[in-house]
C-alpha cells in the first residue's frame, strides 16, 4: 500500500457469485465514492479546495484503493482509532463522518457484506464492519435546538416531500425540510431572494456540531443586509460597559445553536 492510500475491501456475493470487480454493480461503486469523501473530507465548505481523490478498483473480492493526501489519511486512520477506543460509538465525530460510518455499517447489513478499511499509515489493522457490527451515534447526546441561517433561496417544492434549498456563505447549500402548507401560504416568488430562516434542528452536546439532515423550517425570515458603520459603533459604545468580562463570541455561538 502506498503513504497515501485508503483501502475499502469489500467481501460477499452478487447472487450466487463471489463479489468481484466484474460484478459490483455501479451503483455500490458511486455510493462508496459518496462516503469516502464524507470521511475524508467532513466539511462541506472546504471541499472546493480539497486536493484530488483518486480512485482504483482491484480484485481480491473487491478493493477499492483511494489516493489522496497523507494529512487526510492520517485524519481517517485516527477517527478509526477513536472509534475502536470508544467501542464502536460514533458520537465523537464530525456528523458527517458519523453518518458516513452509519451509512457503511447499513450498507453492509442490507448486502450481507463484510468490509474491511485499512490506512497506509497502519497497514497491519483492519478496521471492519460488517451485518453483525453495530457503529452508531447514540441517541442521549442529540438535543434539540432553534438556530438561524442566511443565505438565497435557490429552489423550493418537491412532490412527496417538501423542502427548500439555501444557498448560505458560511454552511454551503442547506436542504431544509418545510410543510407543503407554509409553501403554498407563501406570497409570491421566494426563488433567489435572500432570506433568514429560523429552523429546528439537532446537535450533538459532544461535538457541537448541528446534523444539518435534520433541518426543518420554522419561519423565513425577509433579509436585506445593510451595513451602517456609524449605527454599529454606536452599539459597541453603549454596550461595552455591560459586556465587560464575557466572551462575545462564544455567547453568540450558544444562542446560534453552535453555528461557526
Amino acid at each position: 500500500m502506498d503513504k497515501n492510500e485508503i483501502s475499502l475491501r469489500i467481501i460477499g456475493k452478487n447472487g450466487d457469485e463471489p463479489l468481484s470487480p466484474a460484478n459490483f454493480d455501479i451503483g455500490q461503486i458511486r455510493f462508496l465514492l459518496d462516503e469516502v469523501e464524507n470521511l475524508l473530507y467532513p466539511d462541506k465548505k472546504k471541499r472546493k479546495d480539497r486536493p484530488t481523490i483518486s480512485y482504483e478498483m482491484k480484485a481480491g473480492s473487491v478493493v477499492n484503493i483511494f489516493r489522496t493526501s497523507m494529512q487526510n489519511v492520517l485524519l481517517v486512520s485516527s477517527m478509526l482509532g477513536v472509534i475502536e477506543e470508544e467501542n464502536g460509538y460514533i458520537d465523537k465525530l464530525e456528523v458527517a463522518s458519523a453518518q458516513a460510518i452509519e451509512n457503511l455499517q447499513s450498507f453492509a447489513l442490507r448486502h450481507n457484506y463484510n468490509i474491511e478499511i485499512g490506512t497506509s499509515d497502519k497497514p497491519d489493522r483492519i478496521f471492519k464492519i460488517t451485518p453483525t457490527t453495530h457503529y452508531v451515534r447514540r441517541e442521549n447526546i442529540l438535543v434539540d435546538i432553534e438556530c438561524y441561517y442566511y443565505g438565497t433561496l435557490t429552489d423550493a417544492g418537491g412532490k412527496d416531500k417538501a423542502n427548500i434549498h439555501l444557498d448560505t456563505k458560511d454552511a454551503g447549500s442547506l436542504t431544509i425540510r418545510t410543510d407543503k402548507e407554509y409553501l403554498a401560504g407563501y406570497q409570491g416568488n421566494p426563488l433567489y431572494k435572500k432570506f433568514g430562516v429560523r429552523v429546528r434542528a439537532k446537535k450533538n452536546i459532544l461535538t457541537g456540531d448541528i446534523d444539518k439532515s435534520t433541518l426543518s423550517l420554522v419561519e423565513l425570515l425577509d433579509y436585506q443586509p445593510k451595513f451602517d458603520e456609524d449605527y454599529l459603533m454606536g452599539l459597541i459604545h453603549k454596550a461595552t460597559p455591560k459586556w465587560r468580562g464575557i466572551n462575545a463570541d462564544e455567547w453568540l455561538n450558544n444562542v446560534r445553536g453552535g453555528i461557526a
